[in-house]
């Protein structure tokens, strides 16, 4: 072949050339390459190789995959047992569900490829809404999730006590039982919630033990309420004259027990729980059976104290500590109980509440209440005294008709029934209204509607009689013994010393302190009582009764301004309310019926006539004074007239004929014959005299020159209790603290701006003026 003999002659040529070498001439030019031989022809095909075997079929590409994770607690931590997990397509098609297994832990396969919504739910625990996830094809996707519990998930409580009014100084237990939604492990925190703390709340698990205040710490004054600033919890000074112990709603020794139960969950719920050391009282003879009746002596040594039960046959009644200033034992059937220490004995009458209320009319703004006529069988005006018409037109006979109508606003709730109704007490079962509403299946109303009050009245004729605030809310339950016939011959004569003899009758501003206290939230008589605590002198002032009891010897013209007793009659004689005597100031020479025994300060009725609502607030006088015992009259003061009656100078004052007659104590009167003989200082309190511009000596004919301050409103009530700038909360919302009655010198200027510019505070002419 031409490539065989090519490649020969290729070698020999190397050879050749090899051999060549070896001489010794030079070596010669290379020669010019030679020409390529022809191509060959191609070889002949070859044979096919043998056919292969056949492949196996393919696996179609994946598009579902997997979704799985751990749902968790979001503050416990722990696995959530049971939550259904749901995943659908953007169009909101279910791809497929699944549900926790106790180790929180979820697989769902077969989902399709692609952004899937997954949701989670589980009751009472917070969904934490739809998620968004991107499902990939042949593989699983771990998704994490923690849940927050719900409010749902709260745990429930109910907590429980045996009795109530224990007696101060006594033990109560409280157990509380809670439950949680979730199965959660619970754990009890146990609180002294009283705002001023007062006794102790010791807590061990779901019990806790309470330790009442004792006497003298729940009588105590206490601080005011950060959380309500001028709320004043004021006590109560013990008399030194013997009697039924007061016990009103600042002095009952009232704690707040609360109780907070947590889950390990961030979830928790509170519960409180009112304790009493003992029942509301009085202080009048007349007590509902069942009360723990607290005595006092009037002195700390050397008592020694009895009781007969002599009118009380079947009683088991004895005295807790007869050694005591202030023993007690509980009235536990009717009838009289006979109690003395030393030289003093008293009688206490216990009964069961009745009621004089038999029906009413009216919707809301229109209330009316109807008593029971047998009332007035006696109670005629002859017999005996008819207050019920009177009574009938004030708010006290209207209080609950008008919660049940809204007429008392929003806050009016099932809480107020205690001081609404009659003998509302839980401590004790003797026929008051909250032992009637019970046995007749009555519950405060969800709503208020005008129909309220006449619907209570068609559906509860029995409960009405206990309604509203009746003649037994201030006097005491009927009994026959204390509600005694007017006629009878051991009662006197004269209506005033038959009142003040009446042990259903009560002047203290304790018992109005029933429920126009602090922990009622009215604090009218917690303000009135702190007077005296702060300055030494006011209206709460004790020291100054002495001056009004008529068996001390001292003018009885004390008496009509520093006794409550005293001022009513005063108020009746200078009105002309008085048979035979003549409407001049100066002529009440007895304080009939009041005694060292019995006299009462310028308390809540000698302000308020407790029966009649023909003047604004019930007061005794309004609007225009009569002659005055300073020697004046003053005219369309409003409320204010009430203050001016006893707040003037006093001793312009002389007797002709037998006849005490009153003139202006100033330069140039007429009434007593030329300038008096003598100048004795004005009677102190003479703030009447300066509204007057009256009885100033030395000022000749430029008197009266009345104050400018006549322009506000109820004068002397418009600023020391409309506009006193104290206040504190009450039902919810701001009230002036008005019963305090004085401005201090830090709320001066805030006064003094209501009416004028800011910065207007008076100290100019106070200075100048001293």
């Amino acid at each position: 072949m031409k490539r065989a003999r090519g490649f020969s002659y290729l070698t020999l040529v190397a050879m050749a050339t090899l051999t060549t070498a070896a001489c010794t001439g030079p070596i010669g030019p290379q020669g010019d390459p030679g020409t390529a031989g022809a191509k060959g022809d191609p070889g002949n095909k070859g044979d096919p190789g043998n056919t292969g075997n056949a492949g196996k079929d393919g696996v179609d590409a994946p598009t579902t995959g997997i979704l799985a994770g751990t749902v968790t607690d979001a503050v416990a931590k722990d696995a959530l047992v049971g939550v259904t997990i749901t995943i659908k397509d953007s169009g909101g098609a279910v791809l497929g569900t699944g549900t926790t297994d106790a180790q929180g832990k979820f697989s769902i396969d077969k989902i399709p490829a692609g952004s899937v919504v997954v949701s989670m739910a589980l009751k009472n625990w917070t969904s934490p809404g739809d998620s968004l996830v991107g499902v990939l094809a042949g593989q699983t996707v771990t998704l994490s999730a923690a849940l927050a519990e719900a409010a749902s998930g709260k745990p429930s409580i109910a907590l429980a006590m045996t009795g109530n009014d224990f007696g101060f100084g006594a033990g109560a237990a409280i157990s509380a039982t809670a439950t949680s939604p979730t199965s959660s492990p619970l754990t009890y925190t146990w609180k002294n919630a009283t705002a001023t703390p007062i006794g102790t709340v010791v807590g061990n698990g779901n019990a806790c033990t309470v330790t009442l205040p004792t006497l003298a710490e729940a009588f105590a004054a206490r601080t005011e309420d950060p959380k309500n600033p001028s709320q004043y919890v004021s006590g109560y000074k013990l008399w030194d004259r013997p009697g039924v112990l007061p016990i009103l709603s600042d002095t009952r020794g009232e704690m707040t027990v609360s109780v907070t139960v947590a889950d390990n969950r961030g979830q928790s719920a509170t519960a409180t729980m009112t304790v009493d050391a003992a029942s509301i009282v009085q202080g009048h003879q007349t007590v509902p059976i069942g009360t723990r009746v607290y005595l006092n002596s009037g002195h700390d040594a050397n008592n020694a104290w009895t009781l007969d039960l002599g009118g009380a046959v079947g009683s088991t009644a004895v005295l807790d500590s007869a050694a005591a200033r202030t023993p007690s034992f509980v009235a536990d059937i009717k009838g009289a109980y006979l109690v003395k220490e030393g030289a003093s004995s008293f009688t206490v009458y216990a009964g069961d509440w009745q009621g004089v209320v038999i029906g009413g009319t009216g919707g809301a703004g229109k209330e009316a209440v109807v008593y029971d006529p047998n009332c007035v069988l006696c109670h005629d005006g002859n017999a005996a005294p008819n207050q019920f018409a009177s009574w009938a037109k004030t708010n006290h006979a209207i209080m609950l008709a008008k919660g049940l109508t809204g007429d008392n606003g929003t806050h009016y709730a099932g809480s107020c029934l205690g001081c609404h109704t009659v003998g509302y007490d839980p401590g004790v079962k003797n026929n008051g209204f909250d032992d009637v509403a019970a046995a007749n299946s009555w519950t405060f109303p969800v709503s208020y509607t005008d129909a309220g009050w006449t619907d209570f009245v068609s559906k509860q004729p029995v409960l009405v009689k206990l309604a509203n605030i009746q003649c037994e809310n201030c006097h005491g339950p009927q009994t026959a013994s204390s509600h005694r016939n007017a006629n009878s011959p051991q009662l006197p004569a004269n209506k005033y010393t038959r009142e003040y003899g009446n042990p259903r009758v009560n002047h203290s501003a304790e018992l109005c302190g029933t429920c126009h206290a602090a922990g009622t939230g009215h604090h009218l008589y917690s303000e009135w009582n702190t007077v005296d605590a702060r300055t030494g002198w006011g209206h709460s002032n004790r020291a100054t009764t002495g001056f009004g009891a008529s068996a001390t010897g001292l003018n009885n013209h004390c008496g009509r301004c520093h006794t409550a007793q005293g001022f009513e009659q005063y108020a009746d004689q200078i009105q002309g309310r008085v048979a035979g005597v003549a409407a001049n100031p100066g002529n009440l020479t007895v304080t009939a019926g009041v005694t060292p025994a019995n006299a009462e300060p310028v308390t809540c009725t000698a302000c308020h006539d407790p029966h009649d609502a023909s003047n604004p607030n019930q007061l005794r006088l309004y609007g225009d004074t009569p002659l005055l015992a300073a020697g004046f009259s003053m005219y369309g003061l409003g409320k204010g007239a009430l203050c001016i009656t006893c707040h003037n100078s006093r001793n312009a004052t002389y007797v002709v004929g037998g006849v005490v007659n009153t003139y202006l104590h100033e330069d140039g009167e007429v009434y007593n014959g030329g300038n008096p003989t003598g100048y004795s200082a004005p009677h102190q309190a003479c703030q009447g005299d300066v509204f007057a511009g009256h009885n100033a000596y030395f000022m000749g004919n430029s008197l009266p020159m009345t104050s400018r301050h006549a322009a506000v409103e109820d004068a002397c009530v418009g600023c020391h209790m409309a506009k006193n700038p104290e206040t504190h909360i009450s039902h919810g919302a701001p009230a002036v603290s008005g019963h305090v009655f004085r401005i201090t010198e830090e709320n001066s200027a805030e006064l003094c701006a209501s009416c004028h510019a800011v910065g207007v505070n008076g100290e100019g002419i106070k200075a100048q003026v001293e």
